[in-house]
C-alpha cells in the first residue's frame, strides 16, 4: 500500500488511512505545520502532499512568490488553488512582513502564467509604485485602468493608466474628474476626445 508521509517530524508521519507509523505517537498534522516556520523548505515538501488540506496549509505559508504560482498552476483542487491565489496576490502586494524583495516580486510579473485577476489587483494594490507601474502592462480592462487614473497616489502611475485608456466616454470621465485637479492628465485626455471627435468626424 503506498504511504503519504508528511515528513517534517518523527511524531507528524502517517499513512493514507490516518494511522500512526508502527512504534511513533501521532500528532495531528496541523500541529506540525505550525512549529514550522513561514518559508521553511520543509513546506516544498508538503506542498505537493496527497491530501489537499496539507497542501493548502503548507502553501499558506510560502514565502517563495515563484515556487507558489508554479504550485497554483499545476493544482487541480479549487479551495487549494483559492487558498494559493490569495498567498500569492499577498506575497506580490508586498503585504507581508519580512515578504520577498520587490526585485523578486517584479521577476515574477513577467511570468505568463500570472492569473490577469492577479495583475489587476496588483496594479491597483501593490506596496510599491514601481510595481504598480509593472503590473498596469498588463492589465486590458479599460474600467479598471480608469479607477486607477484617477484613484493612484503617484502621478506616474496615474499617467501610465490614463495612457491606456481609449474609451470615449471613460475619457470623458476621466476629463471631468481631471478638471482643475491634474492639468498634465485633464489636458492628455482633452487632446484624446478631440482626436475621437475628429475621427468620427471624417467617418460622416
Amino acid at each position: 500500500k503506498a504511504v503519504s508521509i508528511i515528513a517534517v517530524s518523527p511524531f507528524v508521519q502517517r499513512d493514507d488511512a490516518g494511522t500512526a507509523e508502527a512504534g511513533l505517537e501521532l500528532r495531528p498534522w496541523a500541529d506540525a505545520l505550525q512549529s514550522l516556520a513561514d518559508g521553511d523548505p520543509a513546506l516544498l515538501e508538503l506542498a505537493g502532499d496527497s491530501d489537499p488540506g496539507v497542501r493548502r496549509a503548507a502553501l499558506d505559508r510560502l514565502h517563495d512568490p515563484l515556487r507558489l504560482l508554479e504550485h497554483l498552476h499545476a493544482e487541480d483542487d479549487a479551495v487549494v488553488r483559492e487558498a494559493a491565489t490569495g498567498r500569492l496576490r499577498t506575497l506580490l502586494a508586498g503585504h507581508l512582513a519580512g515578504g520577498p524583495a520587490v526585485t523578486v516580486r517584479l521577476a515574477v510579473l513577467a511570468d505568463p502564467r500570472l492569473p490577469p485577476a492577479l495583475l489587476v489587483h496588483l496594479a491597483a494594490e501593490a506596496a510599491e509604485s514601481a510595481l504598480r507601474l509593472a503590473a498596469l502592462a498588463g492589465v486590458v480592462d479599460q474600467q479598471q485602468l480608469a479607477v486607477i487614473a484617477v484613484q493612484d497616489a503617484v502621478a506616474e502611475v496615474r499617467l501610465a493608466a490614463t495612457e491606456r485608456i481609449h474609451d470615449p466616454e471613460l475619457l470623458a470621465g476621466l476629463a471631468r474628474s481631471f478638471r482643475g485637479r491634474d492639468k498634465r492628465l485633464y489636458r492628455l485626455v482633452s487632446e484624446r476626445l478631440e482626436a475621437v471627435r475628429r475621427r468620427e468626424t471624417e467617418r460622416l
